[in-house]
């Protein structure tokens, strides 16, 4: 039998092969990205705490344990707890607890509501474990060098540990209360990390972990597992414990489970039980590779981790020996190690009779055989400084181990002198670490293992191994580093006060440490979140950069400080001039305190030698035989190469154009600059215009990168320009250039920065909008002054467009200065009380309960006042009542913050609260208004126009 296959269908065979290739290729191209994952290790880029102590960094808890403190104190006076009436001696009184002492942050209440656009009524509704999630996650993300608002959209995981601890609990039934609807979201445990990546705009898996008190090391195991599969590219790992109520210390006095003293004896002869403790720890992972890739400081490697249950075993709550010991092996296959090969173990080690020489046996046969007796196993716990801080744990003991390992020391484990006599310390070579010990470099990394045991059974073991930075090996010979002459340290925040704050934490930090490099302090800063309060601080050493910072703190006047409010965000346009007044000095002072400057001038002196015999450094200096500026061509060249090379400047210290206009001449360098024409073809015009070169020069001229505005045709240069003769002959109109300043600034240009040594545009920049009040416009001109240094005053130009709301990426001025991330104090955030007590009462103000569109009966008093005012008194009036109803609507204490631009989104507004003042106005004004309407109008300027022409419309 013969088969016909038609054309068609032999096309169809092939395409459909052809498919299958492609599919098999990319899914072979898939394959080997994930086995290439699978073995790239995770490591730690970051981290942020809040621990007992004032502890409110991973710098501060290393203070602590190095510091040998106890920082275990009395019940909190702040939380409403019955302080007093909770406390009997007698172990085992139903519902008293016979200590009183436990492991608590300071100001756990507290909150920066405003900073993540949370309203103060949802922030009273919210567990503090979230609150304080948000604010360390923000500081973890920030203490790896990452802008924390460049993750939005990005795939990164959230895995957080924690336990529901009852706070707002008594409120779930209770109708009157003040934050009725919010209290679910409030205190769920799946929304303590799902907020973090909501409010983040996280888009990789985001999982809450409740396992008890091994919840943040299941966490790190989780994220590391997703990182390996590709299922995250940065992950945020965390724990969290704030104890709301002292319902933990009353249950476990039942058990009498507690230490009576308060203190933990961790493996030592009088443990006696565990103490009670709050904290908050995030990480920052991600694999190495990504680090390297993305240039992150790496702090440590997490090598291999595992996770298992005890199982059937002797109690729900009981620890496990055989459970502990299969999941530390499981660890060490995970890390391709033997026990040998770690040095120390952060244990569980709570101080309990019965847990402690059951996890010490565990790690006696696990990681105490076959080491020689001079390397023993060495053995401690945190908990005997800050107690045990449960679903924080794991946390804790992994900063307090990456500190160590960054330092080269043991800290010593508090109030365990005399070792326990339970345990059998001779069945393996493991030491309890009752003295600090130096942590010496072998010829392997330092490695640790950190242990959490579950009340209910979950046991987690991670193993960490040094940052493959830090050991010397590995380190490649580096080059002796260019610092700038002149350098700028950034600061922001959400208001003058919160800089003044930043400025006095940087200055403690810096102040305090003589090793650390200006110019990392400035790298670091640099890649931090860009908020509307602004400073710079501009200076040529440590004690000038210090002196200056101190001023801000002070709010005191300092020429080296430039300080603003940025505005409404614009395009930056540059704008050249044709020809100015002659500046060889400043062009001279640039060469010498620029190697940037000097670069780009010294790339434009060898372009321009095929034109011309004469160097141009040469002219600017005024070297013997060399020609002067007074002759017209030359002084036109080298104003052009000054521009252009002004201009690169600019662009390497993080200023760079939207859009660039040129006046006359001027548009040659624009050109150059917006990439239409290459530094040859624009010099050979310069050239050619001014009778330095004869041949007519050949443009082949390239699409602009950027909007190009022209004096010659008052508006953007279309593609006419490209055969060149536009710029060989474009005319100088006035008329033109002010309609080419007005496209511009029709187009978004807000921020006009001329390119020159010495300002010629600016005045006509300045006339042309002081008769167009409408149009509010900030520009900057960025000539160095004759006699002051040419690069700080570049700076200090760039600071000034910064500081009213310019974009300059500052990390760029430090491009190949070899500049590093450092450790500095993190945002200081504007924190405020949020705390339900049980007998709260009722806010005022709670909108009434009612039909979504139903009217109401107006206030009539409200709508005769306003029909007695004129039409703009009248707006001014509503305004205020309206932003009234919003503070009574978010609980606000007054409503002096609340403008009538700012969004509904940056002061908490959401959906329920928005419905809610939609309540309030409605009770006001009697007129129907949608649930929406906050929604569709987000400001309280349109919200109030809006319910202006809605009354003035019922009233006709």
């Amino acid at each position: 039998m013969t088969t016909i296959t038609s054309d068609l269908d032999t096309d169809s065979l092939i395409g459909a092969l052809r498919k299958a290739l492609v599919e098999r290729e990319s899914w072979k191209r898939r394959a080997e990205k994930l086995e290439l994952q699978a073995s790239d290790p995770v490591v730690i880029v970051g981290m942020g705490c809040r621990f007992p102590g004032g502890v409110s960094s991973p710098a501060g808890l290393w203070d602590v344990v190095v510091g040998e403190r106890d920082v275990i104190s009395g019940f909190p006076v702040d939380r409403g707890w019955d302080v007093e009436g909770v406390f009997d001696p007698v172990p085992g009184t139903p519902g008293r607890s016979y200590v009183r002492e436990g492991g608590f942050l300071d100001g756990a209440a507290e909150f920066d509501a405003g900073f993540f656009g949370i309203s103060p009524r949802e922030a009273l509704a919210m567990d503090p474990q979230q609150r304080l999630l948000l604010e360390v996650s923000w500081e973890a993300v920030e203490s790896a060098g990452i802008d924390p608002r460049r993750l939005k959209g990005s795939n990164t995981g959230v895995y957080t540990g924690l336990t529901y601890q009852g706070y707002g609990a008594h409120l779930i039934n209770d109708p009157s209360n003040a934050v009725d609807g919010l209290i679910a979201t409030g205190n769920t445990s799946s929304v303590a990390s799902g907020r973090v990546s909501y409010v983040l705009g996280l888009e990789g898996p985001s999982l809450s972990v409740d396992t008890a008190c091994s919840s943040s090391l299941v966490a790190l195991h989780l994220a590391a597992h997703s990182l390996r599969r590709g299922e995250c590219d940065l992950a945020l790992v965390a724990g969290a414990t704030i104890m709301a109520t002292s319902s933990a210390f009353v249950e476990f006095s039942q058990l009498q489970a507690l230490a009576a003293d308060g203190r933990c004896k961790a493996f030592a002869e009088g443990a006696d039980g565990f103490v009670p403790s709050e904290g908050v720890g995030v990480l920052v992972v991600e694999r190495l590779s990504d680090a390297v890739r993305l240039g992150h400081r790496v702090l440590a490697v997490a090598r291999g981790s595992a996770v298992n249950q005890d199982g059937a075993s002797n109690g729900l709550s009981a620890p496990n020996g055989p459970a502990q010991q299969r999941v530390i092996r499981a660890a060490l296959a995970d890390s391709r190690l033997s026990g040998a090969q770690v040095d120390v173990v952060e244990a569980q080690g709570t101080g309990t009779p019965l847990g402690d020489p059951i996890e010490a046996h565990a790690l006696m046969a696990t990681y105490g055989r076959e080491r020689p007796e001079d390397r023993p196993l060495w053995l401690g716990s945190v908990k005997s400084n800050i107690g045990h801080t449960q679903a924080a744990a794991g946390m804790a003991g992994i900063i307090k181990m990456v500190e160590a390992m960054r330092r080269g020391v043991l800290p010593k484990t508090l109030h365990a002198e005399i070792p326990s006599a339970e345990i059998d310390w001779s069945s393996g070579t493991v030491r309890l670490l009752t003295e600090e010990q130096p942590w010496p470099r072998t010829d392997e990394p330092r490695r640790a293992g950190v242990s959490a045991f579950g009340i209910s059974g979950t046991n987690a073991h991670v193993i960490l191994e040094e940052s493959p930075t830090n050991v010397p090996e590995s380190l490649a010979p580096q080059p002796v580093p260019a610092r700038p002459a002149v350098m700028a340290w950034v600061l922001s925040g959400r208001s003058a006060d919160v800089v003044a704050h930043q400025a006095h934490r940087l200055w403690t930090r810096v102040n305090s440490d003589p090793e650390i490099d200006p110019a990392d302090v400035g790298m670091s800063l640099a890649n931090r979140t860009q908020f509307e309060h602004r400073a710079v601080v501009i200076g040529t050493d440590r004690t000038d950069l210090l002196a200056a910072l101190q001023t801000v703190g002070d709010d005191a006047p300092d020429d080296r400080v430039v300080r603003g409010h940025a505005g409404t965000v614009g395009k930056t346009i540059f704008v050249f001039s044709g020809r100015g007044p002659q500046y060889a000095q400043p062009a001279v002072e640039l060469l010498d305190t620029s190697s940037a400057f000097a670069e780009y001038l010294l790339e434009c002196e060898h372009v321009l030698a095929e034109f011309v015999d004469w160097r141009l450094t040469d002219v600017l200096r005024g070297a013997p035989g060399a020609p002067g500026l007074d002759h017209a061509g030359i002084e036109a060249v080298a104003h052009f190469a000054v521009t252009v090379a002004l201009a690169r400047l600019w662009q390497s210290i993080g200023v760079g154009p939207d859009a660039v206009l040129g006046h006359a001449a001027g548009e040659i360098a624009a050109a150059n600059i917006a990439g239409t024409l290459t530094l040859r073809e624009a010099t050979h015009i310069v050239a050619y215009r001014n009778g330095l070169a004869e041949a007519v020069p050949q443009i082949n001229s390239a699409p602009a990168t950027i909007r190009e505005y022209s004096s010659g045709t008052g508006g953007a240069l279309g593609a006419g320009a490209s055969d060149g003769r536009h710029w060989i002959h474009n005319p100088n109109d006035a008329k033109k250039f002010e309609q080419a300043v007005l496209a511009a600034r029709t187009d978004g240009g807000r921020y006009f920065l001329e390119i020159s040594l010495d300002p010629c545009l600016v005045p006509k920049l300045a006339d042309i909008f002081d008769t167009r009040p409408e149009l509010p416009t900030t520009y900057i001109c960025g000539n160095p002054r004759h006699g002051a240094d040419g690069l700080q005053h570049i700076l200090t130009a760039a600071a000034e467009l910064y500081c009213a709301g310019g974009k300059v990426d500052w990390s760029r001025f430090f491009v190949g200065t070899h500049a590093g991330h450092v450790d500095l104090p993190t945002y200081a955030f504007d924190r405020k009380p949020y705390w339900l007590e049980p007998t709260r009462p009722a806010v005022p103000g709670a909108s009434a309960a009612g039909p979504a569109e139903s009217a109401v009966n107006p206030d009539d008093e409200v709508l005769a006042a306003l029909e007695k005012r004129s039409s703009e008194d009248r707006y001014e009036a509503l305004l205020e009542v309206l932003c009234r109803e919003i503070n009574e609507t978010l609980r606000s204490s007054g409503h002096e913050t609340i403008t009538a631009d700012i969004s509904f989104t940056d002061i908490g507004l959401d959906s329920i609260s928005a419905a809610e003042l939609r309540n309030g106005l409605t009770a006001v004004t009697g007129l129907r208004l949608p649930t929406s309407i906050a929604l569709r109008y987000p400001t309280p300027a349109a919200l109030t126009a809006h319910i202006l022409e809605l009354l003035e419309e019922t009233a006709a």
